[in-house]
């Protein structure tokens, strides 16, 4: 099956009308965006059990060890060590409320006054 031509068009779209439609209704009631999120996956539930093809077999079983043994390529393996020391890093930041960090509202980034 070929992807059509404005495959990336219509993800864009999706894109930029997805926060709107997410604030819209969000301005109706604060569950309207994860009603809306239940609808549209609904949908591609729907989509996919529709519209996708099952697989053929494969000719030989894949073994727990194939990943591992995937590592053996040298940018598969440094791609993921760089991910892994990305997630270990970022992670305890993004979790660590910005007190602990003696941040305040202005040096975090945010526009809001504080308590508000």
């Amino acid at each position: 099956m070929e992807r059509p031509d404005d495959a990336g068009q219509r993800g864009g779209l999706g894109i930029a009308v997805g926060p709107l439609l997410g604030g819209a209704l969000g301005h109706i009631s604060w569950r309207g965006p994860f009603y809306g999120v239940a609808v549209l996956m609904a949908f591609a539930l729907v989509a996919t059990i529709l519209l996708v093809r099952p697989q053929p077999k494969p000719p030989r079983k894949t073994s727990l060890l194939d990943p591992l043994k995937a590592l053996r390529h040298r940018g598969l393996l440094i791609m993921s060590l760089t991910a892994l020391c990305y997630n270990w890093g970022f992670s305890p930041c993004s979790a660590t409320p910005p007190s602990r960090w003696s941040w305040t509202p202005s040096t975090s980034g945010s526009s809001s006054p504080a308590g508000a």
